[in-house]
């Protein structure tokens, strides 16, 4: 509940924002403005924890309608990405909350124990399967890659290519930083759980 009405508020915060100042600036880049899905996520993972809602997914009416958002969520996705840009009046306005929807549409789908409906079967590919495990990673380093290797000092690269050599570096760096960064500290850290919990929040 409490991740849930942090989500609200910090929806509620972006939507204000993005009234009042556009949607570059503070509304992008604050994290007061931008954590609304991250908290709507844990809020949602909670929910998808309890015992009524694994039960429910296991039934055949909760795998029909699994299967019918995944779907739809897909079909949101594509929809945001061709229509709701950042400079769109709606991206904080509604826009931020439909692609948290749709996402959660789709995470239910790709966890359906019925694994004939097509979001399960596209994303359980292997190659979604590895980019998946490395995303927030890519999230992390491909803002600083793309400033780096700009048109400017790559002028001689058309669009496309530049597109695929920014990915590239994104990918590779974030695959690097999983295997000698992440897995050993989420692993190897000898620290209590609760010490290291109490580090992190003094931090």
């Amino acid at each position: 509940g409490l991740f849930a009405a942090g989500a609200v508020v910090t929806f509620a915060w972006a939507w204000h924002s993005s009234t009042a100042r556009g949607n570059t600036g503070i509304t992008y880049y604050s994290t007061f403005t931008r954590s609304s899905e991250i908290l709507a996520g844990v809020a949602f993972a909670f929910l998808l924890a309890s015992g009524p809602a694994r039960r429910a997914l296991t039934t055949t009416t909760g795998s029909r309608l699994v299967a019918i958002g995944g779907v739809v969520g897909i079909a949101g996705w594509v929809f945001l990405w061709h229509y709701v840009p950042l400079t769109s009046q709606y991206m904080f306005h509604g826009g931020t909350i439909l692609n948290f929807v749709f996402t959660a549409l789709v995470i239910l789908a790709c966890l359906s124990p019925a694994r004939r409906n097509p979001a399960n079967r596209l994303f359980n590919v292997a190659i979604f399967c590895a980019l998946g495990r490395l995303t927030y990673a890519i999230y992390l380093y491909h803002w600083p890659l793309y400033l780096l290797l700009s048109h400017e000092r790559l002028g001689w690269i058309g669009y496309w290519p530049l597109f695929f050599v920014r990915a590239a570096a994104s990918i590779g760096l974030a695959a690097l930083s999983l295997r000698f960064l992440e897995t050993p500290f989420r692993t190897g850290m000898k620290m209590p759980p609760r010490r290291l919990a109490i580090g992190f929040a003094v931090a």
